[in-house]
């Protein structure tokens, strides 16, 4: 634990070398009610507030990392079977029939910026466009505000070393909070 967390420790660093989008990471706050610490090189791909999705994307290697936020779901419906399928129906609707590869999924509990959240990781494939890789995700409640959050974070980068990217991207995803919450991670 202590070399994860000391590899941790340098790859934040690395994250947050060429400094960090600041105005970005305030227009979350502003528009959408939560925010993440925006590294450099990041931007907003696609924001569909009615939808409840933000995409941050950054290219070479090609990494997302998007938000989708969705209001009324009740607590008993956070399953595992359900955050799976949950994952499916948004990246079927907003990444073109993208899916988790069957069978390359594991899910568990886990503490997210203060809340209990599901954690999937495994593989996304693309079947039309030929395409996949690894991703990881988070499934929680906002019992304050009746609002369910799924956050998604991946990598398309073939024949190319990903471990370090997604890291980079789960550190990213560990600044989460939503405004006016104090820092947790």
């Amino acid at each position: 634990a202590q070399i994860e967390r000391a590899r941790n420790r340098q790859i934040m660093k690395l994250v947050y070398k060429y400094g960090e989008r600041e105005d970005v990471t305030q227009e979350l706050a502003d528009e959408f009610g939560w925010q993440v610490r925006v590294p450099f090189g990041y931007r907003i791909l696609d924001a569909k507030p009615d939808s409840g999705f933000v995409l941050l994307v950054k290219e070479q290697p090609s990494r997302w990392f998007f938000v989708y936020w969705e209001d009324d779901i009740p607590v008993d419906r956070l399953t595992e079977d359900w955050v799976i399928s949950k994952r499916d129906e948004i990246t079927r609707r907003f990444f073109e029939n993208d899916r988790i590869a069957p069978g390359e999924v594991e899910v568990f509990e886990s503490d997210f910026s203060g809340k209990l959240a599901f954690v999937l990781q495994g593989l996304w494939e693309n079947q039309e466009k030929w395409t996949g890789g690894p991703f990881k995700s988070y499934a929680f409640l906002d019992l304050e505000r009746d609002r369910f959050f799924f956050i998604d974070l991946g990598v398309y980068s073939p024949n190319k070393q990903k471990e370090t990217y997604l890291r980079q991207l789960d550190l990213m995803a560990n600044t989460f909070r939503i405004s006016g919450e104090p820092i947790v991670n």
